[in-house]
């Protein structure tokens, strides 16, 4: 009774988080993040120097008014101040570090999934698959994190998907899974598993750990998405910081931004996304706690505006 109770709430908060607005003055730093890149704030702040400083030359040169000079420089400044704030927007845009209370640190920053740099190597790199651990291409979104995963892991082990199902068998074994009479209709495995379900896979060949976590149920429809309620998406997040909490060996985890994408039920903008999973960490507590590190897709990053999280 208590834990249905606590969902409730946290889903309250999952839905008042998904309906938030940005605010004025996070949507003006998005546009002017959208409008200049980094390289674009070097280059406004270069030509700008270089037409201030010209034209005190060619002031001076005509003999104008000191007054003159004086009023372009306050201009100067004041362009300067802006390109400078905006470039300061830009350098920190890649990387945010949250201090939870609970004693989780969350990091937020851009990367590639697949290839982590960490030099440590007790970390587990989080893959958001369906309810029934399927891995079969032919029924898994083509872009979603889950196939780049299968085929990561086919191309490290000579193409043999049926070492990657029998570890996923092993170290799921009889946790509450399901078996589901009416999956024959749709391709794929039979057997369904909770949402939040953990298998822990070692790919040797890599030298890599991954948490294959259920995440939304597979649907049969013609891109074969899958479907998570917010309720479902609570379940989900806290049974993954359970289970990362519970493995001495691992104290980091990396996971891309979960609930955007492929899945329905949920809310496409990955800002938004973000501010949940930050929600929910914060709201988890655990004797135990981990780093947890959000990364968002280098193609993904200039949607979102790093220094806004807190």
């Amino acid at each position: 009774m208590a834990e249905n109770k606590k969902l409730k709430t946290i889903s309250k908060l999952i839905q008042s988080v998904i309906k938030k607005a940005t605010t004025p003055v996070s949507r003006f730093f998005k546009s002017i993040s959208k409008a200049f890149d980094r390289n674009d704030c070097m280059t406004l702040l270069g030509t700008t120097l270089f037409l201030y400083e010209g034209l005190v030359v060619f002031f001076e040169y005509c003999g104008w008014s000191s007054d003159l000079t004086s009023r372009l420089s306050w201009a100067a400044v004041v362009f300067l101040l802006i390109f400078a704030v905006i470039l300061v927007i830009n350098l920190k845009k890649n990387k945010k570090t949250i201090k939870a209370k609970n004693g989780i640190n969350i990091v937020i920053k851009e990367g590639n999934l697949f290839n982590i740099e960490d030099k440590e190597k007790n970390y587990a790199i989080v893959i958001p698959v369906d309810t029934r651990f399927n891995t079969d291409l032919s029924i898994i979104g083509e872009e979603t994190v889950h196939a780049q995963f299968i085929r990561e892991y086919k191309k490290n082990n000579n193409n043999n998907i049926k070492s990657l199902d029998k570890q996923i068998e092993k170290d799921l074994g009889s946790k509450n899974g399901i078996y589901d009479e009416s999956i024959p209709k749709v391709k794929g495995k039979q057997t369904s598993y909770p949402h939040g379900e953990v298998a822990k896979i070692v790919d040797e060949k890599a030298e890599k750990v991954f948490f294959l976590l259920a995440f939304g149920e597979l649907k049969k429809d013609k891109d074969y998405d899958v479907y998570c309620s917010p309720e479902e998406y609570c379940t989900t997040f806290f049974g993954l910081l359970r289970r990362g909490g519970s493995y001495t060996d691992i104290r980091r985890l990396y996971m891309p931004v979960m609930g955007t994408g492929r899945t329905r039920g949920l809310h496409e903008d990955r800002t938004i996304m973000i501010e949940l999973m930050i929600s929910l960490i914060k709201a988890f507590n655990d004797k135990n706690p981990i780093e947890i590190n959000i990364i968002v897709h280098e193609n993904d990053a200039k949607e979102i505006i790093f220094p806004h999280f807190r």
